[in-house]
């Protein structure tokens, strides 16, 4: 029981040192926390098996530290993968990838590109950056690409639409709520208000509410 006991420990440790390599890559929170899990799951049903073999029986704890083996090389070759995915989030050109993802057209006459800074969202304490075209902007409204710069990482995250926007204190993923407007008309009296949360890889609309408080006879 002793040598199987060890293999466990020395297992846990070089999963914690996996974690903390990850995070040191800034990878995305998301990431590592799928990684740690799957791991710490095997973990323990491979410490229930330890704790079954007992030290006279030779074949079954050869057969324990030979899963122990197993699964710490299967955590690394996941990581790997993940890692490599989490780093191509990474948006080199943002006005380049924003004129893809919004489909703006170069050409435009009198094309030029919008440019805000939208309030912390991924709780990193740095603003975002929203990016839009002429193209897209009416007399209210703009379609906005939103790209979250966490640890110099600018990573594309949704699109925002509206005149306004309000980011919340709820959050989802670690990511804050984020509340919009689109205004139809009465000076913004009357609208669209929409609220969008992060599922894990982009914003997505989840509720909206058409507001008419236009004084009567108006729209």
């Amino acid at each position: 029981m002793t040598g199987s006991r060890q293999w466990v420990i020395l297992l846990l440790a070089a999963l914690l040192v996996l974690v903390g390599y990850l995070g040191r890559r800034k990878v995305r929170e998301e990431t590592v926390r799928a990684v740690e899990q799957s791991a710490t799951e095997a973990s323990a049903a491979l410490a229930w098996k330890a704790e079954a073999a007992t030290a006279e029986d030779e074949d079954a704890t050869a057969e324990v530290q030979a899963d122990i083996e197993a699964a710490a090389a299967s955590a690394v070759d996941q990581a790997g993968p993940q890692a490599a995915l989490a780093e191509d989030l990474c948006v080199q050109d943002i006005v380049k990838d924003a004129t893809a993802r919004l489909e703006a057209d170069p050409d435009f006459p009198g094309q030029r590109t919008e440019r805000e800074a939208l309030e912390d969202v991924d709780l990193d304490g740095e603003p975002e950056d929203l990016v839009s075209f002429r193209e897209l902007c009416g007399a209210r409204n703009c379609s906005w690409a939103i790209y979250a710069t966490n640890g110099g990482c600018s990573r594309y995250v949704g699109i925002l639409e509206g005149s306004g926007w309000t980011v919340l204190r709820s959050f989802r993923h670690d990511h804050r709520d984020i509340a919009t407007t689109w205004v139809l008309g009465c000076a913004g009296a009357e609208r669209y208000e929409a609220v969008l949360e992060y599922d894990g890889l982009q914003y997505l609309e989840t509720s909206s509410e058409y507001m008419n408080e236009c004084p009567p006879g108006e729209s």
